[in-house]
């Protein structure tokens, strides 16, 4: 398998939140849907405000995984107060 890790697009966010889903569980997916709004608070502000600091991993073209960055904790934790 060939790796290649490249930073986040905005083409990439419904993978990066496939993945979240899919690993919400402690690396597996949960067996009933994620309360509303659990996701977007989870990693909302980081493909909101944040996606240039983001980076992804894939193979064949399909992203495997993701690393989020916040570097702004004072924005961060307005944006998830105003939640």
């Amino acid at each position: 398998m060939d790796l290649r890790r490249r930073t986040a697009e905005h083409h990439d966010i419904p993978a990066i939140e496939r993945i979240f889903r899919d690993t919400v569980g402690f690396g597996s997916p949960l067996d009933h849907a994620l309360p509303a709004g659990y996701a977007e608070l989870c990693i909302g502000w980081y493909l909101r405000h944040a996606l240039h600091l983001a980076a992804v991993v894939e193979s064949d073209d399909r992203v495997l995984g993701y690393a989020l960055v916040c570097c702004d904790e004072r924005s961060h934790r307005r944006w998830v107060r105003a939640r």
